[in-house]
């Protein structure tokens, strides 16, 4: 198949699309002025032009993209009209914006004023605040994305050209072709965007918008270093208010959860003037080695895990699992698995208890049985390999020459009762029964104890999100969880513990019990979207169908982003002072109920089209 010719000004396109002129050109597409003469408007027309052994499937990549796109109306967008296919040529026709972009204007007058800067960035994230709650994201954010029509108003254009060019933007091993200046960090690192993606891109829009230029980098093929702090343009431009400075550097954060969580609360943190208030939710760095601190109680995590064992266990049952250590088998094997306890829980080597816990002889710790996998890979890695003992089995952990001991003492008893006194026999049964009954008390009792407070959270509360974080893998919905429930308990027990403050326990908890469903119905879309991926282009149906679940994700996703901007601007603004914080918190997870309804039988219906 060959590449079709470009169009030349004059053609008609379509039999109604006149080009005027040619507007620009990227990667993989020519951007035309064109007029539709069937009704006389003007318009901007993107002609897709990809090699041509991906042209077919990057065509109905574009029409799935367009239809979502035209679904959001918003005065801060270029609006996508349509997708048009002429014969072998597919393009969008787009609202024509009379303008230059950020660029361009940087380029001719050099950098903006901060004043200038706060307006459009804040018009910017308005529109993409918009978007995200239709479920779509932009994906490429940057100053050539930005025009500045005749009235100074900021304009965002070419949504969704990153997810519908993705196909020829990237090589077969999945690196970027040219220079990524503006795409997260996550993203570049392979992970499905969210909204904070799209944040940190416009963060760094602003950044060249007050400097002039992009943060300094090693090679200008190479993108940009992310900084946990984010970047702030003052070392550049001294002239950037400080609290502006503070906004850029939220925004552009290399842990998204450093980042303003929507794009709605930087355009609040812009138009006010200040930097704003984000949750509090990390209190550390994000690897599991390097963080103390459970990141749903902000405790002290022993075992040196993100969510400690007392936050996924549903309290003490009968049914909880003993975590025992299994050391080599040989004398003195034990030795380097004490070393390895001791490291992690802060102890010294030589105490007994680590003794004990090292040669298998006491629980490690106690935990429900959905957790137990868990953990036990995570010690394993930390060189602290473990078995796992039902709870009703906890005699077992007691060890042999114990109970050859209880044998023989009671042995002996009996032995001595004709000999001394008849009622000898009974006493040894009592003791022996005694030491039996200390021995399992004593090594099921673990050396890091896992029972939960759950003071903060309902039973079935702590219930839904207990059995939701055993069941999440790794990724986007477990990390959004973790953050949520993190930030709630924390807004829950400040809510009870400040003088004239309103108790908020029960709207947060609701909160939490939502967003916990919400999680388990992301990781289920992604599922289903994993499934759909591997059939997209065999059918109208199937890409259809994906479009759909690519728009569910996204928009549950975003209501997740949006509780935990809610709790953030409670918790920091000290909202819970009044009713206010109640309301604020009872009214987002209305409506995050009422997506998600909606949500699940969009769900439902994709899970029958992607079964195999």
């Amino acid at each position: 198949m060959l590449e079709p010719p470009s169009p030349a000004s004059g053609e008609l396109l379509a039999g109604r699309l006149r080009l005027e002129s040619e507007l620009g050109r990227g990667g993989s597409s020519i951007v035309y002025s064109a007029r539709d003469e069937s009704t006389g408007a003007r318009v901007a027309l993107k002609l897709l032009v990809p090699p041509p052994a991906l042209a077919r499937s990057a065509y109905q990549r574009m029409e799935r993209e367009a239809a979502a796109v035209t679904r959001v109306k918003h005065p801060g967008i270029a609006r996508v009209l349509e997708f048009v296919r002429d014969g072998e040529r597919a393009f969008l026709v787009i609202e024509r914006v009379d303008g230059a972009d950020i660029s361009v204007v940087v380029r001719d007058h050099g950098a903006m004023s901060a004043e200038r800067v706060q307006a459009l960035g804040s018009e910017v994230a308005g529109a993409l605040a918009a978007a995200h709650a239709n479920g779509v994201l932009h994906r490429d954010v940057k100053p050539q994305n930005v025009l500045l029509d005749t009235e100074g108003h900021a304009r965002l254009t070419d949504f969704g050209s990153a997810w519908i060019e993705g196909q020829t933007t990237l090589t077969q091993t999945g690196a970027f072709v040219g220079t990524p200046d503006f795409v997260a960090p996550e993203v570049v690192g392979g992970r499905r965007a969210d909204a904070r993606a799209d944040v940190y891109s416009l963060g760094l829009t602003l950044y060249y918008a007050l400097v002039g230029q992009l943060p300094d980098r090693e090679s200008p093929h190479l993108p940009v270093r992310p900084l946990a702090e984010g970047f702030r343009p003052r070392l550049k431009s001294p002239g950037v208010p400080a609290w502006l400075d503070d906004v850029v550097g939220c925004a552009t954060a290399s842990d998204p959860r450093d980042r303003y969580p929507t794009a709605s609360t930087l355009g609040e943190a812009l138009r006010a003037g200040s930097a704003g208030t984000i949750p509090s939710v990390r209190a550390g760095a994000s690897s599991l080695l390097s963080s103390p601190s459970c990141r749903v109680c902000q405790r002290p995590s022993r075992l040196g895990l993100d969510v400690c064992p007392s936050c996924v266990s549903g309290g003490i049952t009968k049914q909880d699992v003993l975590v025992v250590a299994s050391p080599p088998d040989f004398p003195g094997g034990w030795k380097p698995v004490g070393a390895a306890l001791a490291r992690l829980l802060g102890l010294s080597p030589h105490a007994e208890t680590v003794r004990d816990v090292a040669m298998g002889r006491k629980a490690l710790t106690r935990l429900a049985a959905g957790d137990v996998t868990r953990v036990m890979r995570h010690l394993g890695a930390r060189g602290i390999p473990v078995r796992a003992v039902p709870f009703r089995r906890s005699w077992t952990v007691i060890p042999r020459v114990y109970w050859a001991f209880l044998i023989l003492t009671f042995s002996v008893g009996l032995a001595s009762a004709s000999i001394i006194h008849g009622s000898l026999p009974w006493v040894t049964w009592i003791v022996c029964s005694f030491l039996a009954l200390a021995a399992v008390a004593w090594s099921r009792r673990p050396l890091v104890d896992a029972r939960p407070d759950r003071a903060w959270l309902s039973p079935a509360a702590h219930r839904q999100l207990t059995e939701t974080l055993s069941t999440l893998v790794p990724g986007a919905a477990r990390d959004l969880l973790l953050d949520i429930a993190g930030t709630a308990r924390t807004l829950s027990t400040m809510s009870r513990r400040e003088e004239g403050a309103i108790d908020v326990s029960s709207e947060t908890a609701a909160l939490v019990d939502a967003c916990s469903t919400s999680a388990a119905e992301v990781q289920r879309l992604d599922d289903t979207m994993a499934r759909l991926e591997r059939h997209a282009g065999n059918s109208r149906e199937h890409d259809t169908a994906l479009s759909r679940c690519t728009g569910a994700r996204n928009v549950l996703v975003q209501q997740m982003l949006e509780a935990l901007a809610t709790l953030g601007v409670s918790h920091a603004e000290a909202a819970f002072s009044s009713k206010s914080a109640g309301k604020m918190l009872e009214d987002r997870v209305i409506e995050l109920k009422r997506e998600l309804d909606v949500q699940l039988k969009i769900a439902r219906e994709l899970d029958e089209l992607s079964a195999p």
